[in-house]
């Protein structure tokens, strides 16, 4: 650690880093830029992109490994937003930052640092960047936000977990990926606390980093002080309500699988819960069976609704020993897919418990929404931690067919008019005809936050 204070701070040594690889190609122009200014600029950046001709006042060197060790040694460091830039900080460098990207910029400057975009880089060495030397040690950046000491940030940014596409992942067409490293899936989105891609082989969109956070607890509270939190009333407390939803899809279910053809049909319904699509299947004629890792849960759907159910994980569970059947006619998972870390085997066991023409129906939050299209940014930061996939119904079909399903039908739901930044500007009250026009429009363009898929097994 090298602390200065700012009263007497100079620069004479600069070092420009923008990792091993320099993906957005900043090195240069940032080297540039303080070199001309008349700086001793060290800038890390492998050969193979370095200018063929020398240049003054600029030494390039390969990537350093455990470089926060070697920071201390100059007066400033030039980054892009990332761990590098707090430790820089935390080591006493005055840092400034450039801009890789609209978030990168957004997060930058959330934390205080001086930051620089590509076209200033271009432009002759601005002087006036040194005149206020106090906006190069954020105090906020040495600190966090809501005044999380430095150790603690990165502490739980080196726990962070990696993952990849849940569907490709234990693919060969994730092995193609390995293959050919410089074409990374392509960042949607990244929050303070994870990153989304889009699978450039299947199209979804799935969480690849997250902070390491503790294994989300689907036990009692989670149904109801968790529950009761988000919607104002426990998940028993708001039961009959959530059955008359599931009544509707029922009658989805109903209409695509021509039940007239059936004499009892047969449900397993994945993530029951305590068994509201149960109770609305049974109402209907169905054989209901459910299964969830929640035990209270199950322990109502066998003790009250008198249902058979069983308390076990999804994909490991075993149908023929829980219940005596190999296959239904329908499997459900309602707001359950986006669960999954690892969807290959869980749709190929759905796959294997399926009849041949029998139909696979869920729901889950859309990626294609009023508020995915239109506060996208907001979207992503309140997406839970456990969702690791973000479906979205033009892109559903693809993925689904690779399993041997086919859809049959989708239907858009969640529809809130007052997400609409219009509506959300002039506070319009539900009663109102503009809101009214608004949601008329939500249904009409499918703008529903969350959708429901109805899919038949074809192979």
């Amino acid at each position: 650690v090298n602390r200065r204070t700012v009263g007497t701070f100079t620069v004479s040594k600069v070092l420009v880093t923008f990792g091993g690889e320099d993906p957005a190609n900043l090195t240069v122009p940032a080297a540039r830029y303080f070199a001309g200014a008349g700086y001793s600029v060290t800038a890390i950046l492998p050969e193979k992109k370095r200018p063929s001709e020398p240049l003054e006042n600029i030494t390039f060197i390969e990537p350093v490994v455990n470089l926060k060790e070697t920071l201390y040694k100059y007066d400033l460091v030039v980054t892009h937003y990332g761990l590098t830039a707090f430790e820089a900080n935390s080591a006493g460098c005055a840092v400034i930052l450039a801009a890789t990207s609209r978030l990168h910029e957004k997060l930058s400057k959330s934390y205080g640092f001086c930051t620089l975009s590509r076209k200033q880089l271009e432009l002759p060495f601005d002087a006036s960047l040194f005149s206020d030397v106090s906006k190069l040690f954020p105090p906020c950046a040495a600190s966090g936000v809501e005044n999380r000491s430095l150790g603690d940030y990165i502490k739980n940014l080196a726990h962070g977990a990696r993952f990849e596409c849940p569907v490709c992942k234990n693919s060969g067409k994730s092995a193609e990926k390995e293959k050919s490293p410089e074409e990374p899936d392509e960042i949607v989105a990244r929050t303070e606390f994870r990153t989304f891609r889009r699978c450039r082989s299947c199209g979804i969109i799935y969480m690849s980093w997250s902070i390491k956070s503790e294994a989300a607890d689907y036990g009692k509270s989670y149904f109801s002080e968790q529950y009761k939190n988000q919607y104002g009333k426990t998940y028993l407390e708001d039961f009959e309500f959530i059955k008359k939803s599931c009544g509707r899809r029922v009658m989805e279910l109903n209409s695509t699988l021509r039940i007239a053809h059936y004499a009892k049909p047969a449900v397993l319904d994945i993530g029951c819960a305590y068994g509201p699509f149960l109770s609305a299947a049974n109402d209907k004629g169905w054989q209901v069976f459910g299964t969830d890792i929640a035990e209270d849960a199950v322990s109502y759907v066998q003790n009250t609704l008198l249902f058979p159910a069983v308390c076990a994980p999804f994909p490991e569970f075993d149908s023929a020993v829980s219940f005596g059947i190999n296959q239904f006619d329908a499997v459900t998972m309602w707001y359950v897919i986006e669960h999954f870390s690892d969807l290959a085997p869980v749709l190929t066991k759905v796959s294997s418990l399926l009849k041949k023409g029998g139909m696979f129906a869920f729901s889950t939050p859309s990626g294609q929404g009023v508020s995915a299209k239109l506060n996208r940014q907001h979207f992503f930061e309140e997406s839970p931690a456990d969702h690791y996939t973000i479906w979205e119904p033009s892109r559903a079909g693809k993925i689904l067919q690779q399993f041997g399903f086919q859809i049959v039908k989708t239907v858009s739901t969640g529809h809130h008019a007052e997400r609409f930044p219009q509506v959300k500007a002039h506070g319009w009250e539900k009663t109102s005809l503009p809101f009214k026009m608004y949601q008329t429009a939500s249904r009409l363009c499918r703008m529903g936050d969350t959708f429901e898929v109805y899919c038949r097994k074809v192979k």
